[in-house]
């Protein structure tokens, strides 16, 4: 099958399943968890040219979810499948549509998913679009606060104009402040837009987040 051209540099919440059988099936919280299993080195501008290569080999694949941190398409690419979740945007969940992680060579790439099949008892995707992100942290690092985190809108710490109906994830430096906003913290944000079928850049300023101790 052709892979369809999307936006690679430019792009976590969902609803409630239950991670059983090994599989990540579609919520944040047992991808977010397995995620940070992975070391996940300190950030950098952007991912390298050979990540962005990698990436691109999964525009267009077809897949049925996987078992964390077994290959999503073995005969494509060597990157592997970490789970998921649906996409949920202002109140409402939109069971076609998945947001997937995948950890390519030491970097999490963000794939926005759409069904296209029920015959698997996942059901088969396919992707859409993607976003190739730097490495980066997935926990606040007390060492180093400043070093941008991965957040996700799942963990409910950051509001868009005061509410948090929207899915998002975006890179965050806390440094020592328990509030941050897009002048002291909120680094960069994405979005999932379902009619373009893209994940596309989220304008910080309007973004808000508080600090609650896990």
């Amino acid at each position: 099958m052709q892979a369809k051209e999307g936006i690679v540099g430019t792009g976590l919440e969902s609803k409630s399943y239950q991670c059983s059988d090994g599989f990540a099936m579609r919520t944040g919280i047992c991808i977010l968890a397995m995620l940070f299993l992975h070391h996940v080195q300190s950030y950098a501008s952007g991912p390298p040219a050979s990540i962005k290569k990698e990436a691109r080999k999964l525009y267009g694949i077809e897949y049925s979810p996987r078992l964390m941190g077994e290959l999503i398409a073995p005969d494509i690419s060597n990157c592997t499948y970490e789970g998921g979740g649906i996409i949920h945007l202002d109140g409402v969940d939109h069971y076609n549509w998945a947001k997937e992680y995948v950890y390519c060579s030491g970097h999490v790439v963000i794939l926005l998913s759409k069904k296209i099949d029920d015959s698997h008892k996942y059901g088969i995707w396919r992707v859409v679009d993607l976003l190739p992100l730097p490495k980066l942290e997935l926990l606040k690092n007390l060492r180093n606060p400043e070093r941008p985190v991965l957040y996700s809108s799942f963990e409910g710490l950051c509001s868009v104009q005061g509410r948090y109906g929207m899915d998002f994830i975006a890179l965050l430096s806390w440094g020592r402040r328990e509030r941050i906003d897009w002048k002291t913290g909120v680094r960069r944000a994405w979005t999932f837009d379902i009619t373009q079928e893209r994940i596309v850049p989220l304008p910080t300023r309007h973004i808000q987040c508080q600090w609650e101790e896990p």
